[in-house]
């Protein structure tokens, strides 16, 4: 998923969110793009009405899904 196709979400540290019915991809500002898997539609969604995006995909993203980041062609 590009950063160019996820919608953008208000955060000190990332620019977007996308999620393709199996992934959860987050658009960092830095550029960078990662790819959790398996990460189903209700946690996406958890995460991008979260008050804090950054802090609901740490606390319900990170360490639970594999993680890899994109290279940056496939990820910009």
């Amino acid at each position: 998923m590009k950063i160019a196709d996820m919608p953008a979400v208000k955060s000190a540290h990332i620019k977007c969110v996308g999620h393709d019915g199996t992934c959860l991809y987050v658009g960092w500002n830095d550029g960078r793009v990662s790819r959790y898997s398996g990460v189903p539609a209700d946690v996406h969604q958890r995460v991008v009405e979260a008050e804090s995006v950054g802090g609901a995909v740490h606390r319900l993203v990170k360490g639970k899904f594999p993680h890899e980041y994109l290279p940056p062609e496939d990820g910009a």
